[in-house]
């Protein structure tokens, strides 16, 4: 039985889905800046 490499996502491409998600649903806005 031959296994499938698992794939891991980069962390900026967790980030950039975070930050999308979070803007679609209007909690931060277009040009908000975050905290860091």
């Amino acid at each position: 039985m031959a296994y499938s490499k698992i794939r891991q996502p980069k962390l900026s491409d967790v980030i950039e889905q975070q930050l999308e998600f979070l803007i679609l649903e209007g909690t931060l806005r277009p040009g908000e800046k975050t905290s860091t």
